[in-house]
C-alpha cells in the first residue's frame, strides 16, 4: 500500500506563492540581523573617529573603547550568524529545496519560543523596572535641583513598554507565527518534493534534532 503522505499518492494544491512569501519574509529578517549585528560595530569605530578630536573624551572613551569593541564582535558574531543561517534558508525556500521546510519549522519554533517568554519575562518584571526607573529619577532631580515629576514619568514609563510589547508581538510572535502558518500545509512539504525530488539528509531527521544542531552551532560560535 502506498503512503498517502508521498507526493504521487494523490493530488495536491501548489503551495508556490506561500515557500516564496516565507523566502521573502526571511531574507528581510536575516538582512535586519545582519545589520542589527554591524550597526554597534559601525558606531563604536565611528565614537573612536569623533573622540580623536576631543582629547579629553579620548581619555574617557580610552577605558571603556576595549569593552565596547569586544561587546560589538560579540553582537556581530551572534546575530551576523543567526542572519547568515536566515538568508541560507531564505534561499532554500527562493530555490524550493526541500530541506527548506524542516529548517523553517525549526528556525520559526525557537523565534516564536523566544519571543513568548520575552514577552512574559517583561509583563512579570515590568512593575520592579518601573520602581527602579522612578527611583533613578528622583535621585537625579535631587541631585539637580529639581522638582519630582511622578506622573510625567510614569507616563514615559508606560509609553516605552507598550512600544517594548508591540515590538515583540510583530517582530518575535505575530511574524514567527505567519510563517509558520504559511508553512504547516502538507501541500506546501509535497510541493517542494515534487519540485526537488532527490532525498536530502533532512528527510531522515526530525525537526527537533534539526533545532539542536543549529542551536549547538550557534553556542560553538558564541564560545
Amino acid at each position: 500500500m502506498s503512503d498517502p503522505d508521498s507526493p504521487g499518492a494523490g493530488e495536491f494544491k501548489p503551495r508556490g506563492s506561500a515557500i516564496l512569501t516565507t523566502g521573502i519574509l526571511l531574507a528581510l529578517t536575516g538582512l535586519m540581523l545582519c545589520g542589527t549585528g554591524l550597526l554597534p560595530l559601525v558606531q563604536t569605530f565611528a565614537l573612536g573617529q569623533l573622540a580623536k578630536s576631543d582629547p579629553k573624551a579620548m581619555g574617557e572613551l580610552a577605558g571603556m573603547q576595549d569593552m565596547m569593541w569586544s561587546a560589538s564582535l560579540i553582537n556581530l558574531i551572534f546575530y551576523g550568524g543567526c542572519g547568515i543561517l536566515f538568508l541560507v534558508v531564505a534561499y532554500g525556500c527562493f530555490t524550493s529545496r526541500r530541506w527548506s521546510r524542516p529548517f523553517v519549522l525549526t528556525l520559526c519554533w525557537g523565534w516564536l519560543y523566544t519571543g513568548v517568554v520575552m514577552l512574559l519575562s517583561l509583563a512579570v518584571t515590568a512593575p520592579s523596572l518601573k520602581g527602579m526607573m522612578s527611583q533613578s529619577m528622583d535621585k537625579a532631580l535631587e541631585r539637580s535641583g529639581g522638582a519630582a515629576t511622578a506622573p510625567a514619568m510614569d507616563g514615559i514609563f508606560v509609553v516605552i513598554m507598550v512600544i517594548y510589547f508591540i515590538t515583540i508581538a510583530l517582530f518575535l510572535i505575530a511574524l514567527p507565527a505567519l510563517i509558520l502558518w504559511l508553512q504547516w500545509h502538507r501541500d506546501v512539504r509535497l510541493t517542494l518534493e515534487s519540485r526537488d525530488p532527490v532525498a536530502r539528509w533532512t528527510d531522515r531527521q526530525t525537526t527537533p534534532l534539526i533545532g539542536m544542531t543549529i542551536t549547538a552551532g550557534l553556542l560553538a560560535i558564541m564560545t
